[in-house]
């Protein structure tokens, strides 16, 4: 039986989100850090970046993470090449542009790349000891309207008074998240992220659903009744939803990846995890539980005259080693919930796609599982402005701030320009059986455009750009650069081609002389 489900958000403005439990969560856009996966030593950088941040953030408690698909708004990115087309050849520049949207399109489907947005849950100023009985009571008044006012079908305009008392903690976070490229998301952005849950692997218009009313973001029919999956159906049309979940990682949480690994699939996912800071006192107390119990299994096992096993060994050291970390002021132990979401316009090629990130995930060493009966309660816990709680303790993990730094959320690969004639694909493997089976594999569009290489770079003294294409013998120069130059001559550019071999010349006499 399909099933309607309510979305935590009771208002939204600007960037910050109230949920129905009086929450305030404010949600940032994050630009991707672009760095080659070979480089080793940019990404222990970022890794070290990341875990800064984390350390600063921890008296926020509460932590949204997410990589998501966004629409690559391929058609607007033509448009604004158009601008930059010779009038000559105007006719040949608009053929290509649209070939280069259909040859798109009937490799990937709906084009999108991949945008990072980060949640974090303010600190609640709500009941305070020293408020007055005036403030106490106008807040409990305003929670007592909530219900009438939905049954009423009114969007309330009084939560903005509600929000406003954040904006001092708005402004400490955004300075901070600042430091990870963060930008504050608009109020369409976050409506948009919002709907997003309830259409995603649907073709939709992104700029339609940005407008959607709170009452309306969760306009969606929910059936939970398939096996590992979920069917969505809303006024834009179904998609079939199915949650992977983070089992399992290495004990050592290095190179893990998981966003950046994710990116390497060939079709598009999405990566949540909710986090939670953990308390020190409740932190160092399991601890001490736990150090007892395995000091006292190694003991046992001795005095039979066991050899005390490995696990047994490797569990204490572990203990050892976090009771010494937390000893520093800005270490604390996060609880996170993670999970890869895939999307079909079938059951069977969600199931696919599902087993195939699975296998995906294990190559790299990452255990998942694809539940059955837990679907639904995932896709709910997922929700902006939901918070992890007591009783989620399936497939959680529990790592310092370093273990997430590790994630690479906000690592990205990305080459070319934003606009521009479309010269290939981002290959993220280092091995392919062959090259058809590279081509498949990559989803990364490489656009390139001469005339914005050095427009506004700080620093740059010059327009012109200087360019070498290198590699071994037949590995495609020669192409490329031919490539560049046809893709150049549509363009409102003066060029010169020099062609010592004449092949060029050769080329073009043929087709000129070509009558049809």
């Amino acid at each position: 039986m399909a099933e309607r489900l309510k979305t935590p958000a009771k208002a939204i403005k600007d960037n910050l989100l109230l949920t129905k439990k009086d929450d305030v969560w404010a949600y940032y856009k994050i630009k991707p850090t672009s760095i080659s996966f070979a480089n080793k030593k940019k990404r222990a950088r970022f890794m070290r970046d990341q875990q800064k941040f984390l350390e600063e953030i921890v008296d926020y408690t509460d932590f949204h993470f997410i990589m998501y698909p966004k629409d690559y708004e391929l058609e607007d990115r033509m448009e604004d090449l158009s601008m930059d087309f010779a009038k000559d050849t105007q006719e040949s520049a608009e053929y290509y542009a649209e070939e280069t949207i259909h040859l798109l399109e009937a490799k990937l489907g709906k084009v999108t790349k991949y945008a990072f947005a980060l949640g974090i849950r303010l600190k609640d100023s709500v009941f305070k000891l020293d408020d007055s009985l005036r403030e106490n009571a106008e807040r409990f008044l305003l929670r007592f309207t909530d219900n009438l006012v939905n049954m009423m079908g009114f969007e309330n305009g009084a939560y903005n008074e509600k929000i406003s008392q954040y904006a001092q903690a708005q402004t400490d976070v955004e300075s901070i998240v600042m430091a990870i490229d963060g930008e504050a998301m608009t109020e369409e952005e976050l409506v948009y992220l919002n709907r997003f849950n309830f259409i995603r692997g649907i073709a939709h218009n992104p700029k339609e659903e940005a407008f959607h009313k709170i009452s309306a973001i969760n306009n969606t029919q929910i059936d939970p009744n398939y096996p590992h999956m979920l069917e969505l159906s809303s006024d834009v049309g179904t998609s079939y939803v199915s949650f992977v979940v983070i089992d399992e990682f290495l004990d050592n949480m290095s190179d893990m990846d998981l966003f950046y690994t994710c990116q390497r699939l060939p079709f598009p996912v999405e990566v949540n995890i909710k986090a939670q800071v953990e308390r020190k006192s409740q932190t160092k107390t399991s601890l001490t539980f736990k150090k007892q119990a395995t000091k006292d299994s190694a003991n046992e096992q001795y005095r039979a005259g066991d050899e005390v096993e490995e696990s047994t060994e490797l569990a204490y050291t572990m203990v050892r080693h976090l009771q010494n970390e937390l000893k520093r002021e800005e270490s604390h132990l996060f609880n996170w919930l993670a999970s890869v979401v895939v999307t079909g316009d079938t059951p069977e090629e969600c199931q696919e796609r599902a087993l195939l990130a699975k296998r995906h995930l294990q190559s790299e060493e990452i255990k998942a599982r694809v539940p059955v009966a837990d679907q639904l309660n995932l896709f709910y816990k997922y929700l902006e402005g939901e918070k992890l709680g007591m009783t989620d303790l399936s497939w959680m993990q529990k790592t310092l701030q370093d273990g997430i730094a590790e994630l690479s959320f906000g690592l990205s690969e990305e080459l070319g320009s934003k606009v521009g004639w479309l010269i290939g694909y981002i290959d993220r493997y280092d091995e392919h059986l062959s090259r058809e089976n590279a081509v498949m594999a990559a989803r990364d569009p490489v656009l390139y455009h001469p005339m914005i290489a050095n427009q506004q770079i700080k620093g740059s003294k010059t327009r012109s750009i200087h360019e070498l294409i290198t590699g071994d013998t037949g590995g495609g120069k020669s192409y490329l650069a031919k490539m560049i130059f046809i893709y150049t001559s549509l363009l409102n550019i003066s060029s010169l081609y020099i062609d010592p071999k004449r092949e060029m010349r050769k080329w073009f006499m043929r087709v000129i002389n070509n009558k049809q």
